[in-house]
C-alpha cells in the first residue's frame, strides 16, 4: 500500500490531535478508538481518527468519563445502542429454580418459555435465564390471574411488541428530525451537547407517558362501549320461543 496523502502515521496523528501516542493506544485498548491500517509494520490512521479524538477530548471537556464516552460513542456506532443513552433497565439473572418459584404458572412448559425468550423477555444461560425486564413478566402473570389465559397473554405481548417497536421508530425518528439532524447541521458545538443528551435522556419516559396516557384513554372508550353492547344484548327483546318458556 502507498501512503495516501490524507492518512497519518501515530505520531503525526499525536501531533495533530495534541494527544500523546500513549494516550492513542489506551483509547485503542479501551475501544474507543479504531485501529490502523497495517501497511507492512507501520500502521496508518485517518481523519475518522482525528474526528474522533477531537470527539472526545470534547467530551472530556463537558465532564464525562472515559466509561460514559465509550457508551456514547459505541451507541452511535452501532445504531443499536440507543438503550445504553437512556438508561436500560439491568438485566436479572435467576436460576431455573429461582424462575419457578418466582413465576411458576410460566414454567409450566418449555414452549412458552421459547416464545417468552423469541419476545426477549428473558434468554437461557447455561442453568440460569436471564430476565431483560422482570416487570414484563410480572405483569403476563398479573393478566393471567385475572382469567386470561397465559397462551392468551403471551400471544397479546408479541402483537404488542410488534406495535410498540413502530411507535418506539416514530418517537426516535422525532427525536432526529427535530433534534439530532439540526444539532449535526449547527456543526455539533460541544457547549450544546450536554442539552442534547439530556433531551435524549428525557425521550424515553415522555414516551413512555404519552403511549400510557393513549392506551388508558383507549382503554376506557373500549371498556365503556363493552358495556354498552352487554347491555343492550341484555335489554334485546326475547325470542318467541325465549319468552313462550319462560312463561311456562
Amino acid at each position: 500500500m502507498t501512503k495516501k496523502l490524507d492518512w497519518l502515521t501515530i505520531d503525526e496523528l499525536s501531533r495533530a490531535a495534541n494527544v500523546k501516542v500513549s494516550t492513542i493506544r489506551m483509547y485503542q485498548h479501551r475501544g474507543l478508538l479504531s485501529g490502523p491500517q497495517i501497511d507492512g509494520r507501520v500502521g496508518y490512521y485517518g481523519h475518522h481518527h482525528l474526528h474522533r479524538l477531537q470527539l472526545i477530548a470534547r467530551l472530556q471537556e463537558e465532564g464525562y468519563s472515559l466509561a460514559a464516552i465509550g457508551r456514547l460513542v459505541r451507541a452511535w456506532e452501532s445504531g443499536r445502542g440507543l438503550a445504553d443513552l437512556l438508561g436500560e433497565e439491568e438485566p436479572v439473572t435467576v436460576s431455573r429454580e429461582e424462575f419457578e418459584t418466582l413465576f411458576p404458572r410460566l414454567a409450566e412448559s418449555d414452549e412458552l418459555l421459547a416464545r417468552l425468550e423469541a419476545l426477549g423477555a428473558l434468554r437461557q444461560s447455561g442453568s440460569n435465564l436471564i430476565l431483560s425486564d422482570d416487570r414484563l413478566l410480572r405483569v403476563g402473570v398479573a393478566l393471567a390471574d385475572t382469567g386470561i389465559s397465559l397462551d392468551s397473554v403471551i400471544a397479546e405481548a408479541e402483537h404488542t411488541l410488534e406495535v410498540t417497536e413502530g411507535l418506539a421508530d416514530r418517537f426516535v425518528r422525532l427525536f432526529e428530525r427535530h433534534v439530532w439532524r439540526p444539532y449535526v447541521r449547527a456543526g455539533m458545538p460541544s457547549d450544546e451537547l450536554p442539552h442534547i443528551l439530556d433531551r435524549l435522556n428525557q425521550l424515553q419516559p415522555l414516551a413512555v407517558e404519552a403511549v400510557a396516557a393513549a392506551m388508558r384513554n383507549a382503554l376506557r372508550r373500549a371498556g365503556d362501549q363493552a358495556f354498552q353492547r352487554a347491555m343492550q344484548e341484555l335489554s334485546a327483546p326475547q325470542s318467541k320461543t325465549g319468552s313462550k318458556e319462560s312463561s311456562t
